[in-house]
């Protein structure tokens, strides 16, 4: 029993040591497949956006001469960071600050189409180099303005840790 008679509350003897026993205390919920897919979906979302995006930048290569084969792999990296802040904005539906980059992917993977379309009717070449560095210039603004704007939203809107247990 505790002490009242001190300055402070004491208690000597702990009855049945209830604070320090593992078996009063409730199981940890495990929480279910959608429920985990559901909280790791901003990252899900943003690796499949990666992958796209450095797919793009393959097939800008594509018409490139052997000389530029370190290009893609290099910038791989940066791809990647774009991506992952692209497609959690867009899980997270923040549209408005992610519109620059969204009219920046719309155009990057118009350029390719008609890069493709080129390589298929054996057009000038001249036309498909411009063609990528086209791409390559709008791959590297789709970096800049996703994560300008996942910068933005995080300042504004920080990302909250989710509720224990779930």
């Amino acid at each position: 029993m505790a002490d009242f008679s001190s300055s402070r509350p004491v208690e000597l003897v702990k009855a049945g040591a209830f604070l320090h026993d593992r078996t009063n205390r409730p199981k940890v919920p495990r929480p279910g497949v959608s429920a985990l897919a559901r909280r790791h979906l901003p990252l899900l979302a943003g690796i499949a956006v990666a992958l796209a995006l450095v797919a793009l930048a393959f097939q800008a290569r594509d018409s490139w001469g052997t000389h530029r084969d370190w290009v893609v792999p290099v910038t791989a990296p940066l791809l990647a960071v774009g991506g992952v802040a692209l497609g959690s904005l867009a899980v997270r539906r923040e549209w408005n600050p992610l519109t620059p980059a969204l009219f920046l992917v719309a155009g990057s993977v118009l350029v390719t189409a008609w890069d493709v379309w080129l390589d298929i009717a054996d057009k000038d070449d001249r036309l498909r180099d411009g063609l990528a560095i086209a791409n390559a210039v709008l791959l590297s603004l789709i970096v800049v303005a996703s994560v300008a704007a996942l910068a933005w939203v995080e300042v504004r809107r920080p990302t909250r840790a989710p509720a224990p247990g779930g």
